[in-house]
């Protein structure tokens, strides 16, 4: 598919790597293939998309390079051990990308947007206990969030903004990300969780 769209387009000026599966099973429930199918789909891609496109970008020195990390990359809970895992690791991609660019002087940017749980149909089931506070995102306001941050060159985004408290909380002990864990109900968010239908 890179293939064609370089050779129709020649180039494309910004990627956005969105793909994203979750499994919502314990770690010793969650088949092996499924956990590698997780690695594939959420962070091996955006290896492979980057080496695709990121070439031509270089030859005429702009684009901008947008990576759908998750909250779930610095606040992890049962049953999205691979999913978090994944989205870790595609929050440390677009870190490294951007300090590598930065490096060799490319004036090509990158932002990781880190989203809580989005009304998608990805998440089914999920649900929030403080949802006045705290509920599902709306895609549409994502949408406008990631095209707002690619016209400022936003290097993270963190939506909704009282995520960004979860992302603080990691500088504590892990005994108080816990706790915040708990009183917040986040380990047990996906207890109900069903997932999209195919």
């Amino acid at each position: 598919m890179t293939d064609k769209i370089l050779r129709e387009h020649g180039r494309i000026d910004i990627l956005i790597q969105n793909a994203g599966v979750v499994q919502g099973k314990n770690i010793l429930e969650t088949d092996d293939d499924l956990i590698e199918k997780t690695f594939l789909v959420n962070t091996i891609s955006n290896f492979w998309l980057t080496k695709s496109f990121l070439p031509k970008m270089i030859e005429k020195n702009e684009g901008h390079i947008v990576t759908i990390s998750s909250v779930a990359a610095f606040t992890a809970t049962s049953k999205l051990s691979d999913y978090s895992a994944s989205k870790f690791a595609s929050f440390g991609y677009n870190e490294a990308l951007r300090i590598e660019l930065s490096d060799q002087n490319f004036d090509i940017k990158t932002t990781v947007i880190c989203p809580y749980y989005m009304s998608t149909g990805m998440f089914s089931g999920v649900k929030p206990k403080f949802s006045f506070l705290l509920d599902f995102l709306k895609p549409e306001d994502v949408c406008k969030k990631i095209i707002n941050s690619i016209e400022k060159n936003k290097e993270v985004v963190i939506t909704p903004f009282i995520c960004k408290f979860t992302f603080l909380i990691r500088l504590f002990p892990p005994f108080v990300g816990d706790w915040f864990h708990r009183f917040m109900g986040i380990n047990h968010s996906m207890d109900d969780f069903v997932g999209r239908k195919k």
